[in-house]
């Protein structure tokens, strides 16, 4: 019995894993100095009706010498409906860095 709950255990996490869609992510350079650009791409084609509703995502940049620098992100294009988010932060983290937290959460459908 014990070694069929570990099947169906092990299953049920590889079936989760492979329902997942993930997004990868870049930054460029802005035409702003005081700016970069976080692009994200997603890896997988969006059905339709289709919409974000959760998103999250951390940026850290070194805690040294950047003592005034803040944060904000505003979404374009496929994403423009999340708007600007704020963040939560920064934390100095003890490994010398300042980090924020940008959570997007929309339980109804945009528009």
């Amino acid at each position: 019995m014990r070694k069929l709950l570990i099947a169906i255990m092990a299953s049920m996490i590889s079936l989760s894993g492979m329902a997942q869609s993930f997004i990868h992510g870049s930054v460029k350079k802005n035409a702003d100095p005081t700016k970069i650009d976080i692009v994200f791409k997603p890896n997988y084609n969006s059905q339709t009706g289709e919409y974000v509703n959760y998103f999250q995502f951390s940026v850290a940049i070194p805690a040294a010498g950047n003592t005034g620098v803040t944060a904000t992100a505003l979404a374009v294009n496929a994403f423009q409906d999340m708007g600007t988010i704020a963040p939560d932060g920064p934390y100095i983290e003890s490994t010398g860095e300042m980090v924020w937290n940008f959570v997007f959460a929309n339980p109804s459908a945009p528009s």
